[in-house]
């Protein structure tokens, strides 16, 4: 109550007036209303918090108005004295509760009803009605008509955006009354408050916290904006190159992809050799070791028709790759080699063409494993932080 206000309600008194009567004329007047008003405004200032006492709504339009929470509303009510009388009325079924409550608000030295409040919420609704379950036992536990499978989406490492699939089960109700109860409280007093002092022209309703639970969920796992984190031991997959856990050096997700000039990249991309009056020229290429399969070739056979001798062993690639899933190599050690480090990682490979059709990709030299480079079949370093593929 401002000194004007005050004073007022002071020679209401000593005439004899009835003290309501001058309070609430004077709270209608339009210089309390003024005067509210610039309070309100210097309380926010100098007192309230943001993300305590107020939110503003992520992605929102400028000049949208911050909404007012719990504890701004107290704060508002207890500069002007009002004081807040919560009447329940309970809904509930019996699988549900639900309560809607009325505040009033009063002046807190004359008793004077100021205004009131609506605010309702019961367990039927989306975030007290269901839980997320990681247990796909106890999903298949719970009785059909109390679970429910939600599909969301969320984008990856890459900016793509990819499906979710959540197992969602029913939460007990009773765990949760005491929950809406407050929260039907809490609706009504901000309800109450905006309503009776004039605060929604600077205020919106309490939406904020009210999606704490559904902000929760769409939050991202990761710290990092618009990352998401990967669980220990889960592989992710690019969606442009294929790569699992890293990007080939040719995908644009690639941490040196802007940096490469367009000669290099054109050079690492292209996997199909080039013919020289008939002859194959050897080529590099950039791949990723998916899987080993040990193989032999045909054994010879003789003048008799019978074999002669085991088939040479080798070694089928399952590989990703811009030009090829599948690579072939006959040399024991290389083999040796790429099956210890290479199976996962990103190598670059000296190739030819070979077969019988003359289109096998052969592996004829190790370059680079994991950023490692590679000189005579053996390695020559560790892998610099330029150097590594992710």
């Amino acid at each position: 109550m401002t000194a004007a206000q005050e004073q007022a309600l002071t020679t209401a008194n000593t005439v004899g007036q009835p003290t309501q009567l001058v309070v609430v004329e004077t709270w209608q007047s339009t210089e309390a209303l003024k005067a509210r008003i610039n309070q309100i405004q210097r309380l926010m200032n100098d007192v309230l918090q943001k993300d305590v006492d107020y939110g503003v709504i992520p992605n929102m339009p400028k000049g949208t108005k911050p909404c007012l929470l719990k504890p701004g509303s107290e704060q508002i009510l207890a500069m002007f004295r009002i004081a807040v009388d919560p009447i329940v009325e309970d809904l509930s079924t019996e699988d549900c509760f639900r309560y809607r409550v009325t505040v009033r608000l009063t002046d807190s030295r004359t008793e004077a009803f100021l205004g009131a409040g609506l605010g309702e919420a019961s367990t039927d609704e989306t975030k007290y009605k269901w839980k997320r379950t990681y247990s796909a036992k106890e999903y298949e536990a719970t009785s059909p008509d109390r679970r429910k499978s939600k599909w969301t989406q969320f984008k990856d490492d890459h900016g793509q955006w990819q499906d979710k699939e959540d197992l969602m089960i029913r939460q007990e109700p009773a765990d949760l009354a005491n929950t809406v109860l407050k929260m039907a409280k809490k609706r009504a007093q901000i309800d109450a408050t905006l309503t009776v002092t004039g605060a929604s022209s600077m205020f919106e309703q309490d939406t904020l916290s009210e999606d704490d639970v559904q902000r929760e969920e769409q939050a991202p796992q990761g710290k990092r904006k618009g990352k998401t984190a990967q669980k220990p031991g889960e592989d992710v997959k690019c969606g442009s190159c294929d790569a699992i856990n890293g990007h080939l050096p040719s995908c644009k997700y690639h941490p040196n992809a802007k940096k490469e000039t367009k000669p290099a990249a054109a050079e690492t991309k292209s996997a199909k050799p080039e013919t020289v009056e008939g002859e194959v020229v050897v080529n590099k290429m950039v791949v990723q070791v998916k899987g080993t399969t040990d193989a032999t070739t045909a054994p010879a056979v003789g003048a008799d028709g019978k074999p002669k001798g085991g088939g040479a062993p080798y070694v089928k690639y399952d590989v990703i790759s811009d030009a090829t899933p599948l690579m072939y190599c006959f040399h024991r050690n290389m083999n040796d080699e790429l099956k210890a480090k290479g199976l996962g990682n990103i190598c670059l490979l000296r190739f030819s063409m070979g077969g019988k059709d003359k289109n096998r990709f052969v592996i004829e030299e190790i370059l680079e494993i994991a950023g490692v480079k590679y000189q005579d079949g053996k390695p020559v370093g560790a892998p610099t932080k330029a150097e590594e593929p992710w």
